[in-house]
């Protein structure tokens, strides 16, 4: 009974202490929205920002973040067509790298590079995934970035036979020669019946190598592992009779050939093409 006559004369104070809470729980609520829409913007605002890509003294750069792309549904555009200023305003900012999955359309894609004289004046560019049909580079050479003359053509993509590619490598590798007088612009035109995606990066010549030699390392690593794997699995098909460990020993072989393809493309470049080949490679692209 006392309890009850206790609440009953607490009400009144709950009650206004309540509505005390709720006109300021409500002026907080209207204070906030306005930062939170703000806050909501602000990373939108930063994604639409194109920002070239400076070479300084670091060996690798990403070029996730720094791309732009054009959509070409017919597939019929030349870089002429894309240096129009009409065409050339219609790039837009990639957040990271490309990624548009199965499609038919052709597509663009823009980057800048700028560099100090801490960063060589030729540096390799290295485009992945390796299954991409078409991927051709063009590569600006002269001072006028709105001129098809200031660009050159270098064709990459599988289709492509590896001895014809500027570097015998798995990946799409090429080398490029950057002016510190002014900024080096390229485009990439992609087309491709698979997954279409692409990322990359700018080495620096040593970085290059030392890319490479750890790929080989790895790719041995792969290689043996996937042989140990089908040998136990062809060591307990004889003595159990089970043909279940045959089928995993023959799948395990084929995926390692299929990575043996990749690591003896490998191998033949760091034989056949040393240091010395390609700082002539770069000799030769820096007079082109």
């Amino acid at each position: 009974m006392q309890s009850t006559l206790s609440l009953k004369s607490m009400s009144p104070a709950l009650t206004t202490h309540w509505r005390r809470f709720s006109r300021r729980a409500a002026t907080g609520v209207a204070l906030l929205l306005p930062l939170l829409f703000i806050f909501m913007l602000l990373p939108l605002r930063a994604e639409a920002v194109f920002s070239p890509i400076h070479l300084d003294r670091v060996t690798q750069y990403d070029l996730s973040g720094h791309l732009e792309s054009y959509t070409d549904p017919s597939g019929k555009l030349t870089i002429t067509d894309i240096l129009k200023p009409t065409t050339s305003a219609q790039f837009l900012p990639l957040k990271s790298n490309l990624s548009r999955g199965y499609t038919e359309d052709t597509i663009w894609v823009r980057f800048t590079l700028t560099r100090s004289a801490s960063f060589p004046e030729t540096g390799w560019l290295r485009l992945y995934p390796a299954y991409l049909d078409y991927v051709d580079v063009y590569v600006q050479t002269g001072t006028n970035p709105s001129l098809p003359s200031s660009y050159r053509k270098i064709a990459l993509g599988d289709h492509v036979p590896i001895v014809e590619r500027p570097m015998q490598h798995p990946e799409f590798v090429t080398p490029i020669y950057l002016s510190e007088l002014h900024p080096t612009t390229l485009y990439i035109r992609i087309r491709s019946t698979s997954t279409l995606t692409l990322a990359g990066a700018i080495h620096t010549p040593a970085d290059f190598l030392n890319w490479t030699n750890m790929s080989v390392m790895l790719n041995s690593s792969y290689l043996a592992v996937s042989l140990l794997i089908t040998l136990v699995n062809i060591i307990f098909f004889l003595h159990l009779k089970d043909k279940v460990y045959l089928f995993f020993a023959l799948a395990s072989e084929r995926l390692a050939l299929e990575q043996q393809h990749s690591f003896l493309a490998m191998l033949s470049h760091e034989y056949r093409t040393p240091l010395s080949v390609i700082q002539g490679n770069l000799e030769i692209t820096k007079t082109q």
